[in-house]
């Protein structure tokens, strides 16, 4: 590849509708400023309701950044709480999804298949849906019953943020949140944060593109908050959009089993927070380094400080920057599919 060849891939990819890398800091901001409050409002609403149940529903990478959301409430709050994938709603119809229960959903496109069955389910079950789509106007947000429309490209870090929003109001609300105010200090500098780690998230990115140049599986590993964002880096990144085998593993599960595979060597990834699965993440680097692997690590304590809550927002901008750096070694179109969007995925389907 020619450097103007080379330096106009990096431009469009730059421009791509997945990369937000460079757009996030100041999108959070603004949602921060004028979404939150109406978020927090909606969360006194339901808690008004006491409900029963919340259901947590989406598909692909909206259905990633719900993972804190449930990371939070199993963590902090009694409420029941299911993160549950729209094909996978429909499959089980749960008799507990009824009026008592309440669902948060997300979607960028506002009509991916499977998130608007699920959300068909729910109205006819009487379940109270609120969401977070980029278009109020889209098919998802017409069908809910209460609707934010986050406006940006940046799709897993904006649904993420108004997500962990109303969670962390409606469990302060109930009582469960002892660690509130600090987090929504640590919310509110956000932006800020994320902004001061652009240069090194992209030399990160950088890093790990050129360590990983000609693997052909990586094995990503994460745990706590930093679980969506792992899941969403080897399923709708790596596989996705650089067209190669990657899996997730938890890394508190990585010593049961999947350890065995170290005798080929693999190509791994880990993303390490600052909760308490820290420890194990730390341990694994260890035990696979010492035993051939080629561990490339993307740590929020390096690029920057925050609730241990809000790290994705940290290591997110990183794999990002990574994706696009190993997109144009590979002279890949990040808007381009082979078959997604391209092919029903079932016969007489519209949506992909």
């Amino acid at each position: 590849m020619t450097f103007s060849t080379h330096s106009n891939m990096r431009e469009k990819n730059v421009n791509s509708q997945i990369f937000s890398a460079h757009i996030m800091a100041g999108d959070l901001e603004r949602l921060l400023e004028t979404t939150a409050g109406a978020v927090r409002e909606q969360a006194r609403v339901i808690h008004a309701r006491n409900p029963s149940k919340l259901y947590l529903v989406a598909s692909g990478a909206s259905m990633t950044a719900l993972f804190v959301v449930k990371y939070m409430m199993e963590r902090y709050s009694r409420l029941p709480t299911e993160l549950v994938v729209g094909a996978e709603l429909l499959a089980m119809a749960p008799p507990t999804a009824d009026s008592t229960a309440v669902a948060l959903s997300a979607s960028y496109s506002g009509k991916t298949a499977d998130t608007l069955g699920g959300l068909r389910f729910l109205r006819q079950r009487g379940v109270h849906t609120i969401g977070f789509v980029n278009d109020e106007r889209s098919e998802a947000g017409q069908m809910l019953d209460v609707a934010f429309g986050y406006n940006s490209k940046a799709l897993f870090t904006s649904a993420m943020a108004l997500g962990q929003v109303f969670c962390a109001e409606l469990m302060h609300l109930r009582g469960e949140f002892g660690d509130y105010a600090r987090f929504r200090r640590s919310l509110d500098e956000l932006p800020d944060v994320v902004r001061a780690a652009q240069d090194s998230a992209e030399q990160t990115g950088g890093r790990i593109a050129d360590a990983l140049e000609d693997s052909g599986l990586v094995y990503v590993l994460a745990d706590g908050p930093l679980c969506g964002t792992g899941y969403q880096t080897a399923y709708t990144t790596i596989m996705e959009y650089l067209r190669v085998n990657s899996s997730f593993i938890p890394t508190t599960e990585f010593r049961h089993g999947p350890l065995e595979v170290l005798g080929n060597h693999p190509d791994m990834l880990v993303l390490l927070g600052t909760d308490g699965t820290r420890c194990y993440g730390e341990d694994t680097i260890t035990f696979a380094r010492r035993h051939g692997a080629c561990v490339q690590v993307i740590d929020s304590r390096e690029l920057g400080e925050t609730h241990e809550l809000l790290t994705p927002y940290l290591v997110y901008p990183a794999m990002q920057w990574y994706i696009l750096h190993a997109a144009v070694k590979k002279a890949i179109d990040l808007d381009e599919y082979l078959y997604m969007h391209v092919y029903p995925y079932r016969e007489g389907e519209q949506y992909y």
